[in-house]
């Protein structure tokens, strides 16, 4: 069997890892722009596929790790079922292979596609459903809460997810962050209200938390 990510890179440098061209070095393939969860993000960040796995690797601390072990206790869908650590504070994370950021798809429609396909509706939908599953797991919410923040798993019944680290706060509303995507949205689709989107992720949010209290 071919070694997995973690003895394949256990002898190279922090800085190699930190570096996606040396990491291709060490046989990991970067995932094209259209699919990578890393683009734009800070700190260390990188969407690769290492003998046929796709990880999602970045930078993490102590509070993100605890964070994410109480949310996995809580049983809360995240963006991979197994965390492997690195070096230091750097971890990679299998995720599935067709997963994708939401900031690469269209977010258009004002209405439900009725099963038609996965359109705007239901996407913000799930993610309100998910950021109530967080909510409830931990008592916190995400500090930021842009398109970029959020992956979709296709063909997963969860299929929303949470980028990691995960920010998590005490001090956050669904308000602030329905605020901040409807921003974000705006910016990226200015010829389109958001309106009915922003309110469909306040509802599954609210509706959750009622039936799940």
């Amino acid at each position: 069997m071919p070694p997995d990510i973690r003895e394949a890179l256990s002898g190279i440098s922090f800085s190699d890892l930190a570096s996606v061209k040396r990491l291709s070095l060490h046989g990991a393939r970067e995932v094209g722009l259209s699919y990578n969860l890393s683009t734009e993000r800070s700190a260390i960040s990188h969407d690769v596929v290492f003998n046929g796995i796709r990880y999602y690797i970045y930078q993490s601390n102590a509070v993100d790790e605890a964070e994410w072990n109480v949310l996995e206790k809580a049983g809360v869908p995240l963006i991979s079922d197994r965390i492997i650590p690195l070096k230091g504070w750097i971890f990679a994370l299998p995720i599935p292979l067709n997963t994708t950021r939401i900031d690469n798809i269209p977010l258009r429609e004002e209405e439900f596609t009725g099963g038609g396909y996965l359109g705007a509706m239901e996407i913000m939908s799930k993610l309100g459903l998910h950021l109530a599953q967080i909510y409830r797991g931990s008592g916190k919410l995400p500090g930021t809460c842009d398109t970029g923040d959020i992956a979709l798993v296709n063909g997963s019944p969860d299929f929303i997810r949470l980028v990691p680290p995960l920010n998590l706060k005490e001090d956050i509303s669904i308000d602030d962050l329905a605020g901040c995507l409807l921003t974000d949205l705006r910016l990226s689709d200015p010829d389109n209200r958001h309106v009915n989107q922003i309110k469909a992720m306040r509802k599954a949010y609210y509706q959750y938390l009622s039936k799940n209290g």
